[in-house]
């Protein structure tokens, strides 16, 4: 088992590896406080389109998804990635295991920007599941690419 301190360390820095924005980082060493990024398509006058990223504070719903999920997982939560589809909302979870034997392979994966998430499907629940994506740093958030 490991102290909260060793977790709340290891989600600063994969926070810093994933090209968190910097205010971003000391707003969470600070507060703790959890965030959300939503991918977000800015249209100017004359212009294409711009595909960026704000942080928002986690809704309520979301607040009670990350209890769970770390209650049934003995995880933590750093991050959110909020997506829109077609099909519906999925919150991304990033997180920092418990089980310290794979840190090493998720610091390998989260180089390549490609984070194991637990995918929370909020339109099809059942279709929530444990995953790698790809993410990207835009603007002071992150966006899920794939």
């Amino acid at each position: 088992m490991n102290t909260n301190e060793t977790i709340i360390k290891e989600a600063i820095n994969r926070m810093r590896q994933l090209g968190f924005y910097k205010e971003a980082i000391n707003d969470f060493i600070e507060s703790g406080a959890v965030k959300n990024s939503v991918r977000t398509k800015i249209i100017g006058i004359g212009t294409q389109p711009i595909i960026t990223a704000f942080v928002y504070d986690l809704s309520k719903e979301q607040q009670k998804c990350i209890a769970d999920f770390e209650k049934k997982y003995d995880s933590f939560v750093y991050h959110v990635i909020e997506t829109h589809f077609e099909f519906g909302i999925v919150n991304d979870l990033l997180y920092v295991s418990n089980n310290t034997d794979q840190w090493e392979m998720e610091r390998e994966d989260i180089s390549s920007n490609t984070p194991c998430v637990y995918s929370v499907n909020n339109t099809y629940p059942d279709y929530s599941e444990f995953g790698s994506i790809i993410v990207q740093p835009k603007s002071v958030g992150l966006i899920r690419v794939s």
